[in-house]
């Protein structure tokens, strides 16, 4: 089996994902996805179940709740 090409590879990721952000960063090839809040637990699940995925190596969130109080000036 040959390897599919990253950009090949974020196509499908759309296709399935259609409200998430893939992008593939250049030159390295890295395919990245954003989910909302909302669906970040069905994304990773079906990350998973459908295409395979075994290790999940980055989670990362911003809370801005409190953005724009006076802690932040």
């Amino acid at each position: 089996m040959t390897a599919e090409s990253a950009s090949a590879f974020a196509q499908r990721l759309r296709a399935r994902f259609p409200d998430a952000e893939v992008t593939v960063a250049q030159p390295r090839g890295e395919v990245g996805i954003v989910f909302s809040s909302e669906a970040w637990h069905d994304g990773c699940k079906a990350l998973r179940d459908e295409f395979g995925f075994e290790q999940l190596i980055d989670v990362c969130g911003v809370d801005y709740l409190g953005y724009g109080s006076d802690e932040w000036d």
